[in-house]
């Protein structure tokens, strides 16, 4: 039996059973289940709300609809769920990891600091942990005790790749160019033909402006996987600093080309236009995203700016009302849509 009708099989199979039994948990647990693993998460998250009415203090399905939730950007909702969770059991790492990361994405920093470390009194050899907070402080700019974080999970486990990598990224924050190359160099020798690797040792020769031993690193990295779309942008980047903007722009539509749903490669594309003074030709590369990306409300968004930038109020009104559509937990998609419709209305007299 092909795969994709043993499965819709097995989830008819599933929907019987809990119609025949309707009070039956372990059915819903195993249809959703099912549904996580095809992603199809919103069908999951249905079956688990529908558990969740039968059994509301079932600790799993509380953290797999916060995991769902969490996975479709929808924070505020999956703090709910978490939250329920550790009222149920607070002696298990997961939650608090599943809670400290949710509100480090809504960036309340020192909740999320707080919960990775009643984390870490739980499991404190974790190195999942450290690299969350180490991960913390980097995207707040704390790169001392970023890098405090990635040396503890380092000593835990010193042939870790992604400590490496990330051991090495923060020393570039912090300049110590010695340090950086030394762990992007033991994180390529565990891997030497892994495409992530060969990429951080690249990004660590262009911060030390040694571009010509970056870009023999950066073809080796299509080399080893041309479908590594990272490779790309961080290349496309590389040529900006250069100053070499009609490469990039060929790189940035080659990371499109290779995976068309990755939001960054059409605003760094976008940016570039933007700069040469083509705020149209910005706006329709970032359309095109709109056909491939699931998140939509930072593409509308990002249209939505450079209208107001050109003074199409108009225009820009549309694109943030669509964005606050996609996403109502922005407010302030809500508040420049306000804006820009006030202001069209004065253009129009």
């Amino acid at each position: 039996m092909e795969k994709d009708n043993f499965d819709k099989v097995h989830i008819d199979e599933l929907v019987k059973k809990i119609i025949d039994e309707p009070d039956n948990i372990s059915n819903y647990t195993k249809l959703s289940n099912v549904y996580l693993m095809l992603e199809d998460y919103d069908n999951a998250f249905d079956i688990l709300k529908k558990l969740l009415n039968i059994a509301p203090d079932n600790y799993d399905a509380l953290i797999n609809a916060g995991g769902i939730l969490f996975f479709k950007e929808r924070f505020d909702e999956a703090v709910n769920y978490y939250t329920r969770a550790l009222e149920l059991n607070d002696s298990d790492y997961i939650v608090y990891l599943n809670l400290a990361n949710t509100y480090a994405e809504l960036h309340n920093y020192n909740k999320a600091l707080d919960l990775y470390k009643r984390a870490l009194e739980l499991s404190p050899n974790n190195v999942s942990i450290y690299l969350a907070m180490a991960q913390l402080h980097k995207d707040n700019k704390n790169y001392i005790d970023a890098m405090i974080n990635y040396k503890k999970a380092f000593e835990i486990d010193p042939r870790n790749e992604e400590v490496l990598t990330g051991y090495a990224n923060v020393m570039l924050k912090l300049k110590k160019y010695d340090d950086a190359l030394k762990y992007a160099t033991a994180a390529f020798a565990l891997y030497p033909n892994n495409a992530r690797n060969i990429l951080h040792l690249a990004t660590v020769y262009v911060d030390m402006k040694e571009f010509e031993k970056a870009d023999e690193l950066f073809e080796k990295a299509i080399e080893a996987n041309s479908s590594y779309y990272p490779t790309y942008i961080c290349q496309g980047l590389s040529f900006v600093d250069r100053g070499n903007i009609q490469k990039a722009e060929e790189i940035f539509n080659n990371a499109i080309k290779v995976n068309p749903n990755y939001t960054n490669a059409y605003i760094l594309l976008a940016d570039i236009y933007i700069k040469a003074n083509n705020p149209q030709k910005a706006a329709d590369t970032l359309a095109r995203a709109l056909d491939h990306v699931k998140h939509k409300s930072k593409i509308y968004a990002q249209i939505a700016t450079i209208y107001a930038g050109d003074k199409r109020f108009k225009d820009a009104a549309i694109y943030y009302r669509n964005a606050y559509r996609e996403n109502p937990q922005k407010s302030e998609y809500k508040l420049l849509y306000i804006d820009s419709t006030e202001e069209y209305l004065k253009q129009k007299g």
